[in-house]
């Protein structure tokens, strides 16, 4: 990367236009990265920052300078967090970003209920995980377990794989030699197989003498986030970064790419994935 003060940086990892310019007031190491979702642009802070918005350092492409994405004369402010779970670092306080609201979330048991389990993001102190509010209200989880005493759970035998929701609820369940793991998204229940979900009356139906695994597993696989050039392997619940098309050639994967969308949870966490060995 040049040390031109004019260089502009184009990353387009999510289909979204991103720059860095070092003309302008917030610096990022010696540029200043600016998202630009149309004619909306706002700037990003750092690199917990960018992971958050989706974004990574290895997808920096430097463009000409001669760019007015930047010339409109309008304010520039930080970039909003995106819609997830968030806590600061060294810190065990997580809020939860749902359509431009943000709450606190108050116990393990209210993140798992609310689908936050193994997918918090931790970022520095000077990321706005708040939006300017001085103080939030706690998540209202209207879909806590709640125990029924009579109730003697869900029956299986061997192997057998099911899929269930509460009633009236979305989050879909997956159970399975007696360990119960919640599915991240619509693209995740497709690659386990989940063609038909079941309804039960109750969480406690589902949990009730089986292990809670958190979030599942991906299947071993390869797969690439729409939007992205990407491509990822799922092993054994790892999952890496395939390099070029020769390793994916390497690992069979050519013609076995599934896709997924942004938030379809394949890559919790605030960390990108190694790449592949």
């Amino acid at each position: 990367m040049k040390n031109k003060i004019t260089t502009l940086i184009l990353i387009a990892c999510t289909g979204l236009a991103t720059t860095v310019d070092a003309r302008r007031e917030q610096f990022y190491g010696q540029y200043v990265i600016f998202y630009a979702s149309g004619s909306n642009i706002c700037y990003v802070i750092d690199n917990d920052h960018l992971r958050a918005l989706g974004g990574s350092e290895r997808r920096v492409k430097e463009v000409s300078s001669r760019n007015n994405l930047l010339d409109s004369g309008k304010p520039i402010y930080p970039c909003p967090l995106g819609d997830g779970f968030y806590r600061y670092r060294h810190s065990k306080g997580v809020y939860w970003i749902n359509n431009a609201n943000v709450c606190a979330v108050s116990s393990e048991a209210d993140l798992r209920a609310l689908g936050g389990r193994n997918r918090v993001r931790v970022v520095d102190r000077n990321i706005d995980i708040l939006g300017g509010r001085s103080n939030v209200s706690s998540c209202k989880v209207s879909n806590k377990i709640e125990p029924r005493p009579n109730s003697n759970g869900l029956s299986f035998s061997g192997s057998n794989t099911r899929f269930f929701s509460v009633r009236g609820r979305s989050v879909v369940y997956q159970v399975q030699n007696n360990q119960v793991c919640m599915v991240l998204s619509p693209d995740q229940l497709n690659v386990l197989g989940g063609n038909r979900v079941e309804s039960t009356r109750s969480y406690q139906e589902i949990f009730n003498g089986k292990k809670d695994k958190g979030a599942c597993v991906w299947p071993d696989g390869f797969y690439q986030i729409k939007g992205r050039g990407a491509v990822y392997r799922a092993s054994q619940g790892n999952i890496c970064w395939v390099r070029n098309p020769a390793q994916l050639k390497d690992f069979g994967g050519i013609g076995q790419v599934k896709l997924v969308d942004n938030n379809a949870g394949l890559l919790p966490g605030s960390k990108d994935p190694k790449q592949c060995d």
